[in-house]
């Protein structure tokens, strides 16, 4: 069922997106029966499905959330609005994610950004077992790691407060700790044992822990919109960018540079391998001898790729300045 939220977001959307069609519209008031907007919800879905009740408390928790705000006698989507009503993301998601991030916009390193995703309901819908009785094991030990590398005290607070029980408490901190674990490069049957070591019957959880790291990574734009909205100063995109590509390769950050550049398809191990191999640089790969990446690699083709990349990509300096006239008007 669509949160009453979201559909009150979705179509205030589409009444102000065709306003702007027109020239017209750039706001609403909420006031059934007496404004554009109530005739447009009404033409698109009957006038029926929503009372003023509904509209005020529904509108009330958006303009809370910076979701919309007040404009004369209506509202106005913000920026964060827009966003929400045109990606996808629960409203219910950015809701708490605007609350989880509030005063800690400005400590967030990827750790941070990776524990935010997870007060997402599309988090919530991944499954990853845990023991729920392990009160002095599995229970504390994934919200301790989250701040031991970084994580703020109050988000994972509001992972706590917000969650509907102990166990989706746990479960909410073990996933952002398995996506934690996959950008580290560490093996990923490692990872299982890491995650598995209070289980009683230890599954294999490869597949689950790249789910994490992808709807994860999904996420990250959502984390990145509110964190732009509680603080247009704070310059998060770099970061997010970073960490998208981390959790996509599933590589340590100062494999990323390398990373930006090359085209080539390498496995996680391969990537890893580099690094074991201190080739984390554009200009350590440059001065690597063919056979010495081989064998790093063990793939010639692979290496051959990688040299072909690094050699043919565009360069800064070759580009000829521009030498535009004066405008004219």
């Amino acid at each position: 069922m669509v949160p009453f939220s979201l559909s009150v977001l979705a179509t205030l959307n589409s009444y102000l997106t065709a306003g702007a069609e027109r020239g017209t519209a750039t706001s609403t008031s909420t006031r059934p029966g007496t404004t554009s907007f109530a005739a447009f919800q009404a033409r698109e879905g009957g006038q029926s499905q929503w009372d003023s009740d509904q509209l005020t408390r529904s509108f009330g928790q958006l303009v809370a959330a910076n979701l919309i705000q007040t404009d004369g006698e209506g509202f106005r989507l913000t920026e964060l609005g827009r966003f929400a009503g045109e990606s996808g993301v629960h409203v219910d998601s950015i809701i708490r994610l605007v609350h989880g991030l509030r005063g800690s916009v400005g400590q967030l390193n990827s750790v941070g950004l990776i524990a935010a995703a997870q007060l997402t309901n599309e988090l919530n819908d991944i499954y990853l077992p845990i023991n729920a009785k392990g009160k002095n094991t599995e229970i504390p030990r994934w919200p301790n790691f989250l701040g031991q590398q970084g994580t703020p005290w109050n988000l994972i607070q509001v992972l706590q407060q917000t969650s509907r029980d102990a166990r989706q408490v746990t479960t909410r901190a073990k996933r952002a700790s398995a996506a934690v674990l996959w950008v580290t490069g560490m093996p990923i049957e490692e990872i299982e044992q890491y995650l598995n070591q209070h289980m009683y019957n230890r599954s294999g959880l490869a597949g689950t822990v790249r789910s994490v790291a992808d709807r994860t990574r999904d996420l990250l734009p959502a984390v990145a919109a509110v964190v732009r909205s509680l603080d247009p100063a704070q310059a998060v995109d770099t970061l997010v960018a970073r960490t998208m590509l981390r959790l996509e390769l599933g590589i340590p950050a100062d494999l990323v540079d390398l990373a930006e550049v090359l085209t080539t398809f390498l496995t996680r191990p391969q990537w890893m391998r580099l690094e074991t191999a201190g080739l984390v640089t554009i200009p350590a790969i440059e001065t690597a001898s063919l056979a010495a990446l081989t064998e790093i690699l063990g793939d010639q083709r692979a290496a051959e790729d990688i040299q072909r990349d690094l050699r043919d990509r565009p360069r800064t300096e070759d580009l000829p300045p521009l030498d535009l006239p004066t405008p004219s008007e």
